[in-house]
């Protein structure tokens, strides 16, 4: 029986060591905001024009469209409601966070602010696009540049 204790006891003694991973992989949480209003002038129809606002800079001279949402082809993601525009964002990982809204000119402007939990460096955007990811027409330079390797091949 004194062999067991003082097997016991010498074992007691040890220090483990074990290695710790950390697993943590370090985020960060990035907003942005859906702004939805109607775009018939009397108000009248049932879609809504949603922009996605991800904080990129925009033009000086008013709205010119940049910031909404486009499928593969580039023609304009269009919806019927604020709340199917934000179920098609919660498809894409972002996430309620606050809304309000704003009268301009006796139309509501709905803005709603959404969060999301991002790997540093990992793009804002995902796989989402907007008008202002479309391709622009290639300047004389890249146009030269193509014909050069179009008569390679």
């Amino acid at each position: 029986m004194k062999k067991i204790y003082l097997l016991l006891f010498l074992l007691g003694t040890f220090n483990s060591y074990a290695q710790h991973v950390n697993d943590s992989i370090e985020t960060i949480r990035v907003y942005c905001e859906l702004v939805g209003y109607n775009p018939n002038v009397l108000g009248i129809g049932n879609k809504v024009k949603v922009q996605v606002d991800f904080g990129e800079e925009h033009n000086f001279w008013g709205n010119d469209g940049r910031d909404i949402l486009v499928d593969e082809k580039g023609k304009d993601i269009k919806f019927n409601s604020m709340v199917e525009a934000m179920n098609f964002m919660g498809e894409h990982g972002w996430r309620y966070q606050d809304s309000y809204v704003v009268t301009v000119s006796g139309q509501n402007v709905i803005h709603w602010l959404l969060c999301k939990e991002l790997r540093v460096g990992e793009d804002i955007k995902g796989d989402l696009k907007q008008r202002r990811n479309k391709k622009k027409k290639d300047t004389p330079e890249e146009k030269a540049e193509k014909e050069k390797f179009n008569d390679i091949y």
